[in-house]
């Protein structure tokens, strides 16, 4: 996964001036939120939104670097923690924080969701 990224990220920043990935399973990420993020990058500056299992579900930069997602263990609660570090390794601090979201890696997430907010409890019936 982190190769992919960098090689996305280091292709969009020859053409543009900054760029994002997203996950697609953050229910709760709102357009306020991706405005912010949008605001933020085309100010020059690094964002990442972290998600509650540890992971991060947006990260947007204005610049690449091959060891910027080196040796990540993806999947794992340590996620935003090490990516974090590297990102700073790299001389790519991080100077945005997203509000920390939760994101939909199993069914008990979603469950937990529908449970919190009204308009996906139908799917529970």
């Amino acid at each position: 996964l982190g190769t992919k990224m960098v090689s996305a990220f280091c292709e969009a920043l020859q053409h543009v001036p900054a760029a994002a990935v997203m996950g697609c399973d953050i229910p709760s990420v709102t357009p306020a939120i991706l405005e912010f993020a949008r605001n933020r990058l085309l100010e020059g500056r690094n964002v990442i939104g972290p998600s509650t299992d540890g992971g991060f579900y947006f990260a947007g930069f204005t610049q690449c670097q091959l060891g910027m997602f080196k040796d990540i263990q993806w999947s794992t609660p340590t996620v935003f923690e090490v990516t974090l570090r590297r990102l700073q390794a790299c001389k790519m601090p991080v100077e945005v924080m997203l509000p920390c979201l939760n994101d939909i890696d199993h069914w008990s997430d979603f469950v937990d969701l529908a449970k919190n907010q009204s308009r996906y409890s139908k799917f529970l019936q």
